[in-house]
């Protein structure tokens, strides 16, 4: 599956990166969570990764209670 950085959260006093972000998937309006270590080692790393950059990943279900989430994530041109 493909789709786009969202938003890539951090902490608002500091500024610094929480370590995880959103990804809105290309023709449905489902975002999908993800966690730094959900990157694929041979993609960029986390603190290369930018809102706008498009992406491929896994799917999967969540926690109970939480929304899908994304895993394999790895950059694409």
């Amino acid at each position: 599956m493909t789709g786009v950085i969202k938003r890539l959260v951090t902490d608002h006093e500091t500024g610094k990166p929480k370590g995880f972000g959103f990804i809105r998937a290309d023709g449905e309006p489902t975002e999908y969570f993800f966690h730094h270590s959900s990157l694929e080692q041979t993609t960029r790393r986390w603190e290369e990764l930018r809102e706008g950059d498009r992406v491929a990943f896994s799917p999967i279900a969540g926690p109970v209670g939480k929304g899908p989430r994304a895993i394999e994530v790895r950059v694409i041109t």
